[in-house]
């Protein structure tokens, strides 16, 4: 049974029947209809999003998007528990391949009942902490366990000690607000979740190698250290005697990568590899960067983990000049077809530096490295 949600002349847009929602996520489908009677998963353009009755934002945007033939489906990841949800379609534009785009300017609202699934979703503590590698700490919060996914809370934060010692690599590196950043809070971590009999039934391995997670993300990003909490959201499972094991931390260190670029004008460039990384310098020269001018430098790079790859230059005077990306299509990181490396390809530019002249060495800033640990967690069951 489908429900008509808009009539944008000729076309008509519906909800499919495929409707599910509860305190952990919402899913729902859709199709647009034309006037011969064919219906199609054309693209919604504009802002989607879920609040509860009060307009209070339960999910800033969907989390995924999956296309059929005749239907799409939007995952919207909530963050927390209310007895209704509306989902919001503000919509500016629909288009498909085979049809040119209809502009207009829609809002649709889609109000979904959840008392039902706030009744069958229940919430436990567990209240377990651990202290992993170069003293980043886990507090395994809470689980919660819903029709349609569980959810699994874990805060993290440095200890004291540790957080004084990166603080005082940032002051030797000389490092900017970038850098703090970097290194105090873009850090990850591996686990599994086992069964009974040792069976991997859920796993989050680095940036994409993910067994049934449906999203990880943190609820709270500090700038300068603090507290982080991460809602880890799975498929359901059978949800009796599951384990929590934590496999390792990926943490962003100052690197000591340093190449020479003496000679490299314009054409020219140099390689050199890096604790398994693979990084190529090339056409150092002066361009127009909009109204200014000034240094650019291109990047590319086979890399084992995606990373905020910051550079900076030092010229034989000691004077330092910090690169930025100027647009979004200067940086580009993909996945090879070997599936085990990265690549990324940069294009920086250095506003500071306006004149080549002298000797330069390129310097990497830092860099994410893997420390493995063992942390097992007997999850609650439901009573």
């Amino acid at each position: 049974m489908s429900v008509l949600l808009a009539v944008m002349s000729p076309l008509r847009l519906r909800r499919g029947s495929r409707l599910f929602a509860d305190p952990n996520r919402l899913m729902l489908s859709y199709y647009v209809e034309r006037e011969d009677g064919t219906r199609s998963a054309d693209y919604l353009h504009g802002k989607m999003y879920v609040t509860d009755a009060q307009g209070q934002k339960l999910a800033e945007w969907p989390y995924r998007f999956y296309k059929g033939d005749e239907y799409g489906y939007y995952q919207f990841v909530l963050s927390k528990a209310a007895e209704q949800a509306i989902v919001h379609f503000e919509i500016s534009a629909i288009s498909s391949v085979n049809h040119p785009a209809k502009q207009g300017k829609w809002h649709v609202t889609v109000p979904v009942d959840m008392q039902k699934a706030m009744a069958a979703t229940k919430q436990l503590p567990i209240g377990q902490q651990f202290t992993a590698e170069k003293g980043l700490s886990f507090d395994l919060v809470k689980i919660s366990y819903s029709p349609s996914a569980i959810r699994l809370t874990i805060g993290t934060d440095w200890k004291k000690e540790a957080e004084t010692r990166i603080q005082n690599l940032i002051r030797q590196m000389k490092g900017t607000n970038d850098d703090r950043k970097l290194l105090l809070g873009n850090y990850a971590f591996s686990y599994r979740i086992l069964d009974q009999a040792g069976n991997v039934v859920v796993q989050k391995e680095g940036v994409d190698d993910w067994l049934n997670v449906i999203s990880s993300y943190s609820t709270t990003d500090p700038v300068d250290g603090g507290r982080k909490e991460f809602q880890e959201t799975f498929v359901p499972i059978h949800r009796e005697n599951l384990r929590f094991v934590l496999d390792g931390l990926t943490i962003v260190e100052p690197a000591d990568l340093q190449m020479s670029l003496s000679g490299l004008l314009k054409q020219g460039s140099v390689t050199q590899e890096y604790e398994g990384d693979t990084f190529t310098a090339a056409h150092l020269q002066m361009k127009q960067v909009g109204k200014d001018r000034m240094a650019t430098l291109e990047i590319t790079g086979k890399i084992k983990e995606p990373h905020v790859y910051q550079w900076r230059l030092v010229d034989s005077q000691g004077r330092v000049y910090e690169s930025v990306i100027q647009h979004q299509e200067d940086e580009e990181i993909s996945r090879l077809n070997d599936n085990k490396l990265w690549e990324l390809r940069q294009t920086l530019s250095f506003p500071d530096l306006n004149n080549l002249s002298g000797t330069y060495t390129l310097q990497l800033k830092s860099i994410p490295r893997w420390y493995p640990t063992h942390w097992e967690v007997s999850l609650p069951k439901i009573p």
